[in-house]
């Protein structure tokens, strides 16, 4: 094989080895980084863009109930910061198209938010997270 010929598909084997898309693993851990920075921004409507269509919280709250939620916690508590203390996800073995993550949250700052039996006490918090395309969005929230 000449050695231009050679050269030239290596460098295009590099370029195309460059190009290729995070695993889903590497995609989840984003989405997850995403919605704390949203979270710590304010940012109610990215929230609200990466919760899956048939979202549900503690089995019975939907996407609405996040959207007035977050604007009366915003609004009322301007201080309140959602910390997280550790997590950890992963893709689902059995489906490809479902991840979790488990995470313990703290919450501070909110003022009279919190009743005064949580204020020092982180809640465990789990997510399921469907994959849609290359893209994933919150499907179920719970914690305790």
């Amino acid at each position: 094989m000449p050695r231009k010929l050679y050269l030239c598909l290596l460098c295009v084997i590099c370029l195309l080895g460059g190009c290729s898309s995070d695993s889903p693993q590497d995609q989840l851990n984003d989405a997850v980084r995403q919605l704390q920075r949203n979270l710590d921004e304010r940012a109610t409507s990215a929230v609200l863009a990466q919760l899956h269509e048939d979202f549900r919280a503690q089995g019975e709250y939907d996407r609405d109930w996040v959207r007035r939620t977050l604007a009366q916690v915003f609004v009322q508590q301007p201080r309140v910061r959602f910390i997280t203390l550790g997590r950890s996800s992963r893709v689902d073995r059995n489906y490809a198209d479902v991840g979790h993550t488990r995470a313990e949250l703290a919450l501070t700052g909110g003022d009279d938010l919190l009743p005064e039996r949580r204020r020092n006490r982180p809640y465990s918090v789990s997510l399921e997270w469907r994959r849609e395309g290359d893209t994933w969005k919150l499907a179920r929230l719970d914690w305790r």
